[in-house]
């Protein structure tokens, strides 16, 4: 089957108005920036996927050490409650 039988409007472009070339060109030439920005787009997004699971292994840290910081502060405020009783 031919192309020209899928698409007709295709066997020629001698048809299509110039001003439609320029607005082809342009297009051409804008897509490296549009790769690039898509690139810096995921690199951002990557970055931030970094950063938020940096800042969560904190909390999680921080997490584990909240009991024994309490704990630490409950023993002390019971030694200081029993001198206060002496």
């Amino acid at each position: 089957m031919s192309t020209l039988l899928i698409f007709p409007h295709f066997d020629t472009m001698s048809h299509i108005p110039r001003h439609v070339y320029a607005d082809m060109s342009a297009l051409q030439k804008m897509i490296p920036l549009i790769v690039l920005d898509l690139f810096l787009l995921i690199a951002t997004v990557s970055a931030d996927i970094y950063s938020s699971f940096a800042t969560l292994k904190a909390l999680i840290g921080a997490e584990r050490d909240i009991p024994i910081m309490i704990n630490g502060y409950v023993e002390k405020e019971l030694e200081r409650l029993d001198y206060l009783k002496k």
